[in-house]
């Protein structure tokens, strides 16, 4: 598939990196450059991760990367081309931590916390009267709080606004990234992937990670 409007979507954790660690492997990280040397396409990473928990060196492959489910969006010389600004958001994220206390991760924008507050989650969101404003969103063993003026899926369509590709391959593991699915002609998910992600991807790869996902693009671009 050689085209110049094909833009490839990736997941960062649990899909480029393995789950809870930030350095890409040098196999991947060599697969990607590569096809990006073959292949005139366009690369989109949508994490969930701030920018400081996301390889530097990643910027060498990727045209645009997404942090926080879209919270801000930078492009490959490191400009910022969006970030979310809401004074009320600020002080609804506050309301979630003094009730809920720390989380696992507190972030510019969106809140992380473990699977097992679920609930406590859903409920202080009905309390607060903020079920319009606020997403709860499930991926793996993590429930995060965002706006829901921003997510994957929102990061996904702005850059394809900016591109105009004609074909889009996406690559994700978790229950979140079905967003990117969404957008997607062709689907691929890990050998790691969940269930849910598994069972409406094209492509499952035979191995973890980003290293599986490069066996899958390689396949599909260089041919």
């Amino acid at each position: 598939m050689r085209h110049r409007q094909v833009l490839v979507i990736l997941d960062y954790n649990g899909t480029i990196v393995e789950h809870n660690k930030v350095e890409v492997e040098s196999e991947v990280f060599k697969g990607l450059m590569d096809i990006k040397s073959k292949v005139p396409v366009k690369f989109l990473i949508v994490t969930g991760r701030p920018q400081e928990l996301v390889d530097k060196k990643i910027m060498y492959v990727a045209d645009y990367i997404a942090f926080e489910d879209g919270a801000y969006i930078i492009d490959s010389s490191g400009r910022i081309v969006f970030e979310y600004h809401n004074t009320l958001w600020n002080v609804i994220k506050e309301s979630f931590i003094d009730v809920l206390g720390k989380p696992l991760f507190n972030c510019k924008v969106i809140l992380v916390y473990p699977l097992r507050l679920k609930r406590r989650i859903q409920m202080l969101t009905v309390k607060l009267k903020v079920e319009d404003i606020v997403r709860v969103a499930i991926n793996r063993d993590k429930v995060i709080v965002e706006p829901r003026e921003i997510g994957k899926g929102f990061a996904i369509k702005y850059v394809i606004e900016l591109l105009n590709p004609v074909k889009i391959i996406g690559c994700g593991d978790g229950e979140i990234d079905i967003e990117i699915f969404k957008h997607s002609h062709i689907k691929i998910a890990p050998y790691n992937a969940c269930r849910k992600v598994k069972n409406l991807a094209d492509i499952i790869a035979d191995k973890p990670n980003g290293v599986g996902i490069i066996d899958c693009l390689r396949k599909i671009l260089l041919v």
